[in-house]
């Protein structure tokens, strides 16, 4: 076994209660970490863009990054067990790198989920907005954005698990129509719903099946939320490694399947045009094809509602990175001060929507699109940061394990070593790519990902007041 490292909990700040509230299980903390990933709205919105873009490989595409994401969750779900203290990725950083570079990783992933939590937030009314244009309401997607809003703001000054209890419900429908969607498309379809084409060379080697891959990837973003929540849960030497493999196995499998059986209900040849059409109806028009118009209008319905649970999850999660931070002394101390009667970090939840509606209300202000400007932008962006992260961690592992000549050579050498090669590849492609996943050729535009490197440095120049002992 390797001897476990603790980063020291000498927290600048004093006052108010000591410890969150302990309630979540592993089951609690998967389902946060699959609704950040919001299946459902993941599958409608993000298989036409990668259908267009990259063609009927698509499903080999969500293959290549659930494969090296579940060799990276493999390594890390280790990492999280030997080396203790909140943070996920800052303090695995923090514990291998060291304090100055831990806390421009800190900078950087707080950064990347606002910047996720805001477009997720404008995508809430965007799409509610869309949806209740076919019964003839169109009150603007502003409204929309701000109901959502106040509700994630209000569950967000609770602990975790009350988010979570409404987590369960919206996760398991999105679940059960995805497996009716399935299930409908091969009864009807027979073996000709698995069509072996996808795997082709002709459409691997396809112009534009690198952006179909850094779609996939883009569809995994947030299962690093898994291990910001151990100081929330009883056990988290069990409990977070669990939910890490579960969460990413079942995102990845449902993927791979759902993709796949889409592009034979629609045709190998006739999927790319058909999701040029119809572009976010594509989809939706299956569902009506195959299951009929009441479960379209009903998966319609659920897509706002797995919209919201993505947005509550990765609220959440900036929510833990703004507490942790601000408890290293590196932000303001009352962001790291807990509420005595939920057992929540309030303040860093208060902090985190306020920064958001920021994010949001000046291109609202501006009439901007809110899927062009607020939300594949800052999604661009934000995913370029959490990858950039997720390399950085897979090198850690690597280094941590080996300085300690451990001999469990596939979790600590063999897996975050694939998983290193295929996130460098994941980020050149976004860097590549970044005009055509933020929607804009603009030289504003395509220089945003430099935000991401003046937050590093940033963070870099504060001094926490911990130490981690190695």
């Amino acid at each position: 076994m390797t001897e476990s490292v603790v980063i020291a909990r000498e927290s600048c700040v004093k006052s108010g209660a000591t410890s969150l509230k302990k309630k979540l299980t592993t089951w609690h903390i998967a389902l946060m970490v699959i609704a950040t990933a919001a299946p459902l709205g993941s599958i409608i919105g993000n298989v036409p863009f990668g259908l267009i873009m990259g063609g009927p490989g698509l499903p080999t595409a969500y293959l290549i990054a659930g494969a090296v994401l579940l060799c990276f969750a493999w390594g890390y779900s280790k990492l999280v067990v030997d080396i203790s203290g909140e943070g996920a990725f800052y303090r695995c950083i923090h514990a291998i790198f060291g304090a100055r570079i831990g806390m421009g990783s800190a900078f950087v992933a707080l950064f990347s989920y606002t910047a996720l939590t805001a477009s997720v937030a404008s995508s809430v009314g965007y799409f509610t907005n869309l949806m209740l244009k076919g019964y003839g309401v169109d009150w603007g997607w502003q409204l929309w954005t701000a109901v959502a809003f106040v509700l994630v703001s209000v569950l967000g000054r609770f602990s975790a698990d009350v988010g979570a209890k409404l987590l369960v419900a919206i996760i398991i429908v999105e679940f059960f129509l995805l497996v009716v969607l399935d299930a409908s498309i091969g009864f009807q379809q027979g073996v000709a719903a698995l069509p072996l084409e996808i795997f082709s060379p002709a459409n691997i080697a396809k112009e534009g099946f690198g952006v179909a891959l850094m779609i996939g990837f883009f569809s995994f973003i947030g299962f690093e939320a898994a291990a910001l929540y151990s100081g929330e849960t009883q056990n988290p030497h069990k409990a977070i490694p669990a939910a890490l493999m579960i969460a990413v196995f079942s995102v990845a499998v449902f993927y791979f399947l759902s993709s796949w059986l889409i592009v034979g209900a629609a045709g190998v040849d006739q999927a790319q045009g058909a999701a040029t059409k119809l572009e976010g109806n594509f989809v939706i028009d299956i569902f009506r094809q195959y299951t009929g118009s009441w479960v379209a209008a009903f998966t319609n319905f659920m897509l706002c509602n797995s919209i919201i649970a993505c947005y509550i999850s990765l609220h959440n999660a900036a929510t833990r990175y703004a507490y942790i931070i601000a408890q290293n002394g590196s932000l303001p101390k009352i962001l790291g001060v807990i509420n005595p009667k939920t057992l929540a970090p309030a303040n860093a939840s208060i902090f985190i929507s306020i920064t958001v509606a920021i994010f949001i209300a000046i291109p609202a202000f501006q009439g901007a699109d809110p899927y062009l400007t607020v939300g594949a932008t800052t999604a661009a962006m934000a995913t370029l940061g959490v990858i950039a992260l997720q390399v950085i961690v897979a090198l850690g592992i690597m280094i941590f394990y080996r300085k300690r000549k451990d001999r469990r050579v596939f979790s600590t050498l063999v897996a975050p070593g694939i998983a290193f090669v295929g996130l460098v590849i994941a980020a050149g492609l976004i860097v590549d790519n970044f005009h055509l996943l933020s929607g804009s050729e603009s030289a504003l535009t395509t220089s945003l990902p430099l935000l991401l490197v003046i937050v590093f440095f940033i963070g870099l120049s504060r001094r926490p007041c911990q130490s981690t002992p190695l």
